[in-house]
């Protein structure tokens, strides 16, 4: 997922007026005053900003920057709608982050959670729950993902007889 870096440009001059360069380290520049910044791809950036005033005299800095690697959250159900009865939502968790660890937080819309990586579930009720899982990295990045289960009620098996004893009449 991308991601935009706002950069605010504090640089002064006592008189006369500053053009601006900005070389992000990945092969991309802006001539902007504080421009926005989206990075294609995770890693460690050196952004420098040269300064030049209306009579080319001119000054320069170098910040590093991380950008951090995204997890991609997703997971797998056994089966998204199931009966009551001896029902067991089953996911299996695919997430994936290029690079660093993560941690998992499962909200599974009944008021319970659960941080395993991949847990299973027995509803209570029968009903609708969204399941949302969310991937948070090593680094603070997170992603998440939702899904919809429903859980069917139960029929309830009932007859009546008019009479549980009877004489077998012959024809």
């Amino acid at each position: 997922k991308n991601h935009s870096i706002s950069l605010t440009n504090t640089s002064t001059v006592a008189t006369g007026n500053n053009a601006y360069i900005w070389r992000f380290g990945d092969n991309t520049s802006s001539t902007n005053t504080s421009p926005i910044k989206t990075y294609s791809a995770y890693g460690n950036y050196n952004i420098r900003l040269v300064v030049t005033t209306d009579k080319l005299c001119n000054d320069s800095i170098t910040k590093p920057i991380e950008v951090y690697p995204m997890p991609t959250a997703k997971f797998n159900i056994n089966d998204s709608t199931q009966c009551f009865k001896n029902h067991s939502i089953v996911r299996k968790n695919t997430s994936t982050v290029a690079a660093g660890s993560s941690t998992y937080l499962w909200k599974f819309g009944d008021n319970t959670s659960s941080i395993n990586t991949s847990p299973t579930k027995t509803y209570s009720s029968y009903g609708n729950y969204n399941l949302k899982l969310i991937v948070t990295t090593n680094k603070q990045c997170n992603d998440s993902t939702t899904k919809a289960v429903e859980i069917y009620p139960m029929p309830v098996a009932k007859f009546t007889i008019n009479d549980s004893t009877q004489c077998f009449k012959n024809h």
